[in-house]
C-alpha cells in the first residue's frame, strides 16, 4: 500500500462474524486486538497493509480511522456512532484459532508389536543398583563401616542379592545397573528409548514394583522387598 492511500490511516474495522475467521493468518505477526461479537471490532496500532488487505476480502467489512478521539469512516467528516462497541479488547491469537483439527484413524495400517530390548549405549550413567551373589557380600561387610552398610537397601532372591543406593560397594561378579523405577545394565539402554513410565506400562509392572531389564527379558521386583541392609542380615543370609 503506497503512502497517502486513503485507507492507510485506518486503525479499526467492523467485521461481520461470518468473515471473522479470515483473520487467522494475522495471528503470527500479532499487534492486532479484537472485541469478539457479531459484528466484531478489530483494531491495530500502526500502518498495517497486511491487516487491511485481509479485511478488504471480507464482505460487509467497514474500516475506520481515528481523529481527535473519535472514529470516522474514510473520506467522511462526521464521526461514526456506536463504535467502538463495549467489550474487552484481547489479542487476536486469543480470539481466532486456526482451523479445527479432526484426528483420523490410520487407514489400512495394522498395529504391530514393538520389541523391548537392550542396545549398547556409550553414555556414562551413575550406578544405582547391583545384583550379586550373597556370598560376595561377606568380605565387604567385614570391613565396611556400619553407616556405609545401612545406607544401602537390599532384597534377596534365592542366592542372589539386589542392592540399591548411591554409594554401592565394588564387588566381584556383580552386575551393575542404572535407573530408578526401571533398572538397566550399565553400558546399555532400552530400545525403544522411552521414559520410565512408558517402559513400565509397556512391561505391565505394577505401581509398587521395580522393572528390571536384562538380556533374558524384563522382570519385576516388589519395591517393599527392599530393606536397609545390616551386617547381621548379611551374616544370617549366608
Amino acid at each position: 500500500m503506497k503512502e497517502g492511500h486513503p485507507l492507510g490511516a485506518c486503525r479499526a474495522a467492523v467485521v461481520p462474524a461470518t468473515g471473522f475467521e479470515v483473520l487467522a493468518p494475522l495471528r503470527a505477526r500479532g499487534g492486532v486486538r479484537v472485541v469478539r461479537g457479531d459484528p466484531a471490532w478489530v483494531t491495530w496500532d500502526s500502518d498495517r497493509p497486511d491487516v487491511i488487505r485481509v479485511l478488504m476480502a471480507v464482505p460487509g467489512v467497514e474500516l475506520f480511522e481515528p481523529r481527535d478521539g473519535r472514529w470516522f469512516r474514510p473520506g467522511t467528516h462526521l464521526p461514526a456512532f456506536g463504535v467502538p462497541p463495549a467489550g474487552e479488547l484481547v489479542a487476536i491469537d486469543r480470539a481466532v484459532l486456526p482451523a479445527a483439527v479432526s484426528p483420523l484413524e490410520p487407514v489400512d495400517r495394522e498395529p504391530r508389536r514393538v520389541p523391548l530390548r537392550l542396545v549398547r549405549c556409550e553414555r556414562s550413567r551413575p550406578t544405582t543398583a547391583l545384583r550379586c551373589p550373597i556370598a560376595s557380600l561377606k568380605g565387604w561387610a567385614d570391613t565396611a563401616p556400619s553407616a556405609e552398610i545401612s545406607a544401602v537397601k537390599a532384597a534377596r532372591n534365592g542366592d542372589a542379592a539386589w542392592l540399591l543406593g548411591s554409594k554401592l560397594p565394588a564387588l566381584i561378579a556383580a552386575g551393575r545397573f542404572w535407573g530408578e523405577r526401571v533398572l538397566v545394565p550399565l553400558g546399555f539402554r532400552a530400545d525403544p528409548d522411552w521414559p520410565e513410565a512408558a517402559l513400565r506400562e509397556a512391561a505391565g509392572v505394577g505401581p509398587d514394583e521395580i522393572l528390571v531389564l536384562t538380556d533374558e527379558g524384563p522382570e519385576a521386583i516388589p519395591a517393599d522387598a527392599f530393606r536397609p541392609l545390616t551386617r547381621a542380615a548379611i551374616r544370617r543370609a549366608e
